[in-house]
């Protein structure tokens, strides 16, 4: 009976704090990134400060509601997304290798780049808990 009430919570943290979370995380991010690419959208959107708070509790909602909130490196896994959108758009911008629609590459490239995070946050706790276990 225990187990299924630490299930019903975790799903209504999930749905009450998780899915909002992400959505303010990707709003506010992708909007800075925008503001760090193009600075002339700077007058269509909100202010940085107001950008960088979103993405913050957001973050912090997302980690709440995945169960993660003592695992706070996989909040890098996270930023992952939107760093690798704009490094995808920097590399672009100098090699020119993404097509006119670059959706493909950008979905490959930000996959890898969130791939990789999640294994080394991973690998990072699993030794961890290796460790913890020795002692």
């Amino acid at each position: 009976m225990e187990h299924q009430k630490r299930k019903l919570l975790t799903a209504i943290l999930f749905i009450i704090l998780g899915l909002p979370g992400l959505a303010v995380f990707m709003f506010s991010s992708f909007c800075l990134v925008l503001l760090i690419l193009e600075p002339i959208s700077a007058e269509t959107l909100p202010r940085p400060s107001i950008l960088i708070v979103g993405t913050v509790i957001g973050l912090i909602f997302v980690l709440l509601g995945s169960g993660l909130w003592r695992k706070w490196l996989y909040a890098l896994v996270f930023l992952a997304i939107p760093v690798s959108v704009g490094m995808f758009a920097i590399l672009d911008s100098f090699f020119r290798f993404a097509s006119p629609k670059p959706l493909p590459e950008l979905a490959l490239f930000m996959g890898v780049v969130t791939f990789v995070a999640y294994n080394r946050v991973r690998s990072y706790y699993s030794k961890r808990q290796d460790r913890e276990g020795e002692s």
